[in-house]
C-alpha cells in the first residue's frame, strides 16, 4: 500500500463512492463491537458521492443503509417513516450486519409499517383505536410468513422478536386484549370472549406472563354475583360488582342459604357484593356527607381560631400596657 493509499485509508479523504460505501462496513459495521453511528455517517457520505456521480440507484441504496443503521444505533422511532420512504426507492438491500446477503425491501417495508402501527397503538388513548392499530400491525407482519424479523430484536421491542408469525400472533393478542377492555362496560360476555382469544394469542407468541395476566382478567370478568342491595345479578368482578367491607355474622349466611339466594354475595369473610350502581351511589353519598362535615368542621375551626386570636391580641395589648407603666 502506497503512502497516498495509507492516507486515504486513515482519513477517508479522496475515497471514491464505492470505496466510501465499503468503508462503512470496514470502519463501522464489522468492528467489534460494531460502530453503527460511524457506519451511518460513511453511508451518508457515500450517498452524496454517488449522487454527484449521477448514480441515483446506489445513492438511494446508500441513503437507505445510512438511515437503517442510524435507526438501529439510536432506536429513534421517529426515523421509521423516513427509512420506509427511502427503502421504497430500492429493490433490495444488504441485510443488517452483512455485506453479502441481500433482502427484498418489500419485506423490510412491511415490518417497518407494522412497527409504525404498533407505535400508534401504544400512544393511542382510545381503546378501540389501539385495537385497530395492533390489528393492522398483525396483518402487515403476518405477510412475511416464516421469514425472520429484521428490526424487532435490534430495536429491543417487547414480545417475540425472531419470527414474523409469532409477532403476528402477539399483535393480534394485543388487539383482542384492548378490544376486551373496550367492551367491558357494554358487554362483559363479549369482553370475556375477546380475553379468551387474547390468551390463546399470547400463548402462541410464547408470552407466559401476559397469558397469566389475561387469565386473571378472564377470572374476574366471567364471575357473576348478585347485589346484596338491589338483588340483580351482575357479571364482571371489580367492574360491574365489587366487594365492600361489612359486618357479617354466621346468621346472615344462614338466611341466604335458607332463601336459596346467591351465597357468593358473602363468600369473602367480612365483605359483601354490591353492584356498581348501588356501590357508587353509596360511595358518592358518603363523599357528599364527608365533604359537608368537613366544611362544617372547617367553619367551626375558623370561628374558634378567630376567637382565640382575638383573646391573644387582647392579652398582648394588656401586657404592652403594663410594660409601658413600669
Amino acid at each position: 500500500m502506497g503512502f497516498l493509499d495509507k492516507v486515504k485509508d486513515a482519513t477517508g479523504i479522496g475515497l471514491t463512492a464505492d470505496e466510501q460505501y465499503r468503508r462503512a462496513y470496514e470502519k463501522g459495521v464489522f468492528l467489534q463491537p460494531p460502530d453503527y453511528s460511524a457506519a451511518s455517517k460513511h453511508f451518508s457520505t457515500a450517498a452524496e458521492k454517488f449522487r454527484k456521480d449521477g448514480n441515483v440507484a446506489w445513492a438511494d441504496r446508500a441513503e437507505a443503509n445510512a438511515l437503517m443503521y442510524r435507526l438501529v444505533e439510536t432506536r429513534d422511532f421517529a426515523l421509521l417513516p423516513a427509512l420506509q420512504k427511502s427503502l421504497e426507492r430500492v429493490g433490495e438491500i444488504e441485510r443488517p450486519a452483512s455485506q453479502e446477503e441481500t433482502i427484498a425491501t418489500l419485506a423490510l417495508i412491511d415490518e417497518l409499517r407494522a412497527l409504525q402501527s404498533e407505535r400508534r397503538g401504544e400512544t393511542a388513548v382510545d381503546l378501540a383505536a389501539k385495537a385497530t392499530e395492533y390489528r393492522n400491525a398483525a396483518v402487515l407482519v403476518t405477510r412475511l410468513g416464516t421469514m425472520p424479523l429484521t428490526f424487532a430484536d435490534r430495536l429491543g421491542l417487547k414480545g417475540p422478536t425472531d419470527k414474523a408469525l409469532a409477532r403476528g400472533a402477539y399483535y393480534n393478542a394485543l388487539a383482542d386484549y384492548h378490544s376486551a377492555l373496550d367492551t367491558i362496560a357494554s358487554s362483559p360476555q363479549k369482553a370475556q370472549d375477546s380475553f379468551h382469544r387474547a390468551a390463546v394469542g399470547f400463548r402462541h407468541a410464547q408470552q407466559p406472563d401476559l397469558v397469566d395476566m389475561v387469565e386473571a382478567q378472564i377470572e374476574d370478568i366471567s364471575t357473576k354475583r348478585h347485589c346484596w342491595t338491589c338483588g340483580r345479578e351482575m357479571q364482571g368482578r371489580n367492574h360491574h360488582f365489587r366487594y365492600y367491607s361489612a359486618a357479617i355474622a354466621p346468621y346472615h349466611r344462614d338466611v341466604v342459604d335458607a332463601r336459596k339466594e346467591d351465597a357468593g354475595m358473602l363468600d369473602r369473610g367480612d365483605s359483601v357484593t354490591l353492584c356498581a350502581v348501588c356501590g357508587s351511589a353509596i360511595e358518592r353519598q358518603a363523599d357528599a356527607y364527608a365533604s359537608r362535615r368537613a366544611s362544617e368542621v372547617q367553619a367551626w375551626a375558623q370561628d374558634l381560631f378567630a376567637s382565640q386570636s382575638a383573646e391573644i391580641a387582647a392579652l398582648r395589648s394588656r401586657v404592652s400596657s403594663l410594660e409601658s407603666r413600669t
